[in-house]
């Protein structure tokens, strides 16, 4: 009986170990950007150059700081065509404004690094209507 009984709790020692993994503990080397308190303010308007038919932004690059609050103005005085912003990796998105519309966008620059700008509307973005935000 006694036989029986430590094999009936080494059998259950045994499968208790089977399948068992064993965690470990994850790093990342991503730095923690704190809240600099500061807000940048940028107006950026949106071009049509009907000389040519491409389209731009007045600003191709803007600059802040890590964690810094960011507010861009958005305003276009094109009547025939509007345009709007996004910045993606922010999840800053501006709707499309038109002839003397202006609309709003704000965020946290919690990341560090070059990100894009652009109008998404049709071709403009491939007519030249991008920028760049640098988050130093």
């Amino acid at each position: 009986m006694q036989k029986l009984a430590l094999a009936l709790i080494a059998a259950l020692v045994i499968a208790g170990c089977v399948g068992q993994t064993t965690q470990q503990e994850i790093t990342t080397t991503e730095e923690s950007i704190k809240p600099t308190g500061v807000t940048k303010e940028f107006t950026i308007s949106g071009i049509t150059d009907v000389s040519d038919g491409t389209y731009r932004f007045n600003k191709d690059k803007i600059i802040v700081n890590a964690g810094d609050a960011v507010k861009i103005i958005f305003t276009t005085t094109d009547v025939s065509t509007g345009h709007n912003l996004n910045i993606d990796e922010f999840d800053a998105h501006i709707a499309t404004v038109n002839g003397g519309a202006t609309n709003v966008a704000e965020f946290y620059a919690d990341k560090k690094g070059e990100f894009n700008y652009y109008c998404n509307i049709g071709d403009h973005r491939a007519k030249g209507m991008e920028g760049t935000l640098v988050v130093e």
